[in-house]
C-alpha cells in the first residue's frame, strides 16, 4: 500500500486462477541457453517487432521468446517446452517460489488492496465463444469471490489487445458485476482520452510518460 500526503491509495493485483490450483513453471534457462547464438534472417526475426513486444527484455531473450512464439510450430512448442520442464525444473520448487499462496492472498485483502480477474487459464477471450468466454471468467470470478471482502470489482484482459476481447467479453464482466476492465491499448498520444469506455481502459506505460 501507497499513501500520498494523507490519503492512502489502493493497489489492484490481477491474477489467472489456474495457476493457484495447477501449477506452472515459468522459465526456460537451458532452453535460452541453447539458442542465444542463433542467427536470425530478416526474414525470420523482426527486430522492430520484438521490441515492440518484449520491450524489457534484452536481445537474447527477446530473440528466445520470439523463436517460442513465431518460429517454431505448436505442436513441436509443446514438446520442446514440455521436455525442457521434465528436465530441468521441479514442480513443487517453481510452484512454491514464484506463485501466491494462499496466505499471501489473505495479506494483499488485509492490507486494503484488491485482487481482480484475469481469466482462468490467461486465454485469449477473442478466439473463443460465448460459452467458453464465460467459463473462463466464471471460474475466475469464483475464486476470486472466495477471498473478496467486496469493494472494487476490476478485470483485465490476458493480452489486452483489440482482437484479445470483444462485446461478448464486456457483457459477461457486466453479468458478473464487474465496473471496469482494463485493456493493453497504449494511448497514441498523450492527450488522447483514454477511459471513455470503462470496459476497455486504455494502459499508459511509465516508459511512455
Amino acid at each position: 500500500m501507497t499513501t500520498a500526503g494523507n490519503h492512502f491509495l489502493s493497489a489492484i493485483y490481477f491474477t489467472y486462477t489456474s495457476s493457484h490450483l495447477i501449477k506452472k513453471k515459468s522459465t526456460l534457462q537451458k532452453f535460452i541457453a541453447n539458442i542465444t547464438n542463433l542467427s536470425y534472417s530478416k526474414n525470420h526475426y523482426d527486430e522492430k517487432k520484438a521490441k515492440t513486444a518484449y520491450r524489457w527484455d534484452d536481445m537474447y531473450v527477446k530473440r528466445f521468446k520470439w523463436t517460442l512464439n513465431f518460429g517454431i510450430l505448436e505442436e513441436y512448442r509443446k514438446k520442446i517446452v514440455d521436455s525442457v520442464f521434465l528436465d530441468y525444473f521441479s514442480e513443487e520448487d517453481v510452484s512454491n517460489n514464484l506463485f501466491l499462496n494462499k496466505d499471501q492472498i489473505e495479506e494483499i485483502y488485509n492490507e486494503g488492496n484488491y485482487i481482480g480477474g484475469h481469466t482462468h487459464s490467461h486465454t485469449n477471450l477473442g478466439t473463443l465463444s460465448e460459452n467458453e468466454q464465460e467459463n473462463e471468467i466464471r471460474k475466475c470470478d469464483n475464486f476470486i469471490s472466495s477471498y473478496s471482502r467486496g469493494g472494487i470489482k476490476a478485470f483485465s484482459y490476458p493480452f489486452g489487445k483489440e482482437n484479445n476481447f470483444n462485446f461478448m467479453s464486456i457483457n459477461i464482466l457486466k453479468k458478473y458485476g464487474y465496473s471496469h476492465a482494463f485493456s493493453n491499448i497504449q494511448p497514441k498520444s498523450k492527450d488522447e482520452k483514454f477511459n471513455e469506455n470503462v470496459y476497455a481502459i486504455k494502459r499508459i506505460d511509465p516508459k511512455d510518460i
